[in-house]
C-alpha cells in the first residue's frame, strides 16, 4: 500500500489509465480476425487457458514475430486522433476551480466576530483558503507547531502579509487553548474511502478534542486526494519519521530506548464533520 503522498501519486495514475482504457473502448476496430490474433499471441494466450503456473513461458523469439494490430492500444497511443492543442484548452475550461472560488462559497461558515480557527502544521491548501477568507472575513488563527516541523516556519509569508491574529503553539498546548476555538481547520495527504484521514501527526489528538467538545472540524482537501484505499494497516499508513527530532541520542540514558515518530495520524472518519474540496 501506497505512503504519505504516494496515495495522491496512486490516485492520478488510475485517472490516466482509466481515461486510456475509456479512449480504447471507443476506438473502432478493423477487423475481428485481427482481434482474433491478438488473443492468440503466446502471452495472451497463457492468460486465457487454464495451464498451470509452472508451464514453460514462450521464448524470445516467440515474442519477437509478434506485431500489435492497428486497432492495439500502442497505435493508438502513438497515432493521436485529434489536435493536443484543442485537448489542453478544453481541460484548462473543466479544471476543478481554484480556492479563491471554493473559498468564498463557504463564506458563511465562518461567524460574523470573535471566530477563531485551529489549525496544525504547513498546509499549503489551509494557508491558501485563510488568505482567500480573509479578505471577507475577520478572524483569528491558532497554529499549531508539531516537533516533526521543528525549525521550519509553520507559518507562510502569504499568511503574515494578510494581517490575520496569528498565535502559534505547541501540540501540548492544545487542551488550554481548545475552549476559545470555534472549528478546526485541517489539511492532509489522503482522504481514504471509509472518509478518514490520512494527515500530519497531530492532527488525531486536535481532532479529538475536538469532539470532546463539540468543535467542528473542517477539512480542506484538493479531490485528487480521494483515494479508494481502505485504513487497512493503519501502522503502515503512520509512515515513520526521523526519530531525532523527538529526543537526542547523546543521552546515554536513550541508548537502551526505542523512539517511534510517526509522520502522519489516521483521523477516524466520525471526527470529520465538513469536507470542502475543489470540485
Amino acid at each position: 500500500m501506497l505512503t504519505g503522498l504516494g496515495i495522491s501519486i496512486g490516485n492520478i495514475i488510475r485517472r490516466i489509465l482509466r481515461l486510456i482504457r475509456e479512449e480504447y473502448k471507443g476506438f473502432p476496430s478493423d477487423s475481428t480476425q485481427e482481434t482474433q490474433s491478438n488473443i492468440e499471441h503466446p502471452m495472451m494466450a497463457m492468460m486465457m487457458t487454464d495451464k498451470p503456473l509452472f508451464s514453460p513461458s514462450p521464448s524470445l523469439e516467440m515474442l519477437g514475430h509478434w506485431h500489435a494490430g492497428d486497432s492495439s492500444m500502442f497505435n493508438l497511443l502513438a497515432t493521436p486522433t485529434r489536435q493536443a492543442g484543442t485537448e489542453i484548452a478544453n481541460l484548462e475550461r473543466s479544471r476543478p476551480m481554484p480556492m479563491t472560488i471554493l473559498t468564498m462559497g463557504t463564506l458563511s461558515l465562518f461567524y460574523p466576530f470573535s471566530d477563531v480557527i485551529l489549525t496544525i502544521g504547513k498546509s499549503r491548501t489551509v494557508n491558501e483558503f485563510l488568505v482567500t477568507a480573509s479578505k471577507k472575513k475577520t478572524f483569528e488563527v491558532i497554529v499549531v507547531e508539531t516537533n516533526l516541523l521543528r525549525g521550519e516556519k509553520v507559518v507562510s509569508p502569504e499568511l503574515l502579509k494578510t494581517g490575520i491574529d496569528l498565535t502559534v503553539i505547541n501540540l501540548a498546548s492544545v487542551g488550554t487553548v481548545i475552549s476559545r476555538v470555534t472549528k478546526i481547520l485541517l489539511g492532509c495527504h489522503a482522504i481514504l474511502a471509509n472518509g478518514g484521514l490520512i494527515a500530519i501527526s497531530g492532527s488525531q489528538l486536535i481532532a479529538t478534542s475536538a469532539l470532546y467538545n463539540s468543535i467542528p472540524v473542517i477539512v480542506v482537501s484538493g479531490i485528487y486526494k480521494l483515494s479508494p484505499l481502505f485504513p487497512s494497516d493503519i501502522d503502515l499508513l503512520s509512515c515513520p519519521g526521523n526519530p531525532s527530532l523527538l529526543s537526542k541520542y547523546e543521552d546515554d540514558i536513550l541508548s537502551n530506548v526505542t523512539t517511534i515518530s510517526p509522520y502522519y495520524d489516521y483521523v477516524d472518519p466520525s471526527m470529520v464533520s465538513l469536507f470542502l474540496t475543489n470540485v
